[in-house]
C-alpha cells in the first residue's frame, strides 16, 4: 500500500472507532440513579479510547492541513454572538428595500441612490 491508502485506511478507521464507541457510549446511558450497566473501568477504558483517536485525527488532519481549529456547542453552555449595529442597519434595510420591490413598490431613481449609500 502507498502512504496515501495508509492513511486513507487509518482515517477510516479511526473514525469508524469513534462511532462505534460513541454508539456504546449512547445505547448504554442510563437515567440518573440508575445503576450504569458498564463498570467504571469500562467507561474509564472508552473515553481513554476516544481520546487517543480523537487526538490522532487532529494530528492527521494538522499534518494534512485540514485542521478547521472547531470546538463542540454544548446546549447548557450559553452562548454570546456579537454583531455590529451598522451591518444590522444595513441588513434591515436590504430587507425593507427588497421587500417592497417584491411587492410592486417603486421607488424613483434618486431614492434609491440615497438607499445604495445607506447600504454600502
Amino acid at each position: 500500500m502507498s502512504k496515501d491508502n495508509n492513511q486513507d485506511f487509518e482515517i477510516r478507521l479511526l473514525s469508524a472507532v469513534r462511532k462505534t464507541l460513541i454508539s456504546v457510549a449512547k445505547d448504554t446511558m442510563t437515567k440518573p440513579g440508575l445503576r450504569h450497566p458498564l463498570t467504571e473501568g469500562t467507561q474509564k477504558v472508552i473515553t481513554d479510547c476516544l481520546d487517543i483517536v480523537v487526538s490522532r485525527q487532529t494530528a492527521i488532519e494538522k499534518e494534512t492541513s485540514t485542521h478547521t481549529n472547531m470546538k463542540p456547542v454544548f446546549t447548557d453552555e450559553e452562548t454570546v454572538q456579537s454583531f455590529s449595529i451598522d451591518d444590522l442597519k444595513k441588513t434591515l434595510i436590504k430587507k425593507t428595500l427588497f421587500h417592497f420591490l417584491g411587492t410592486g413598490f417603486f421607488i424613483k431613481q434618486r431614492q434609491y441612490k440615497n438607499i445604495q449609500s445607506l447600504i454600502s
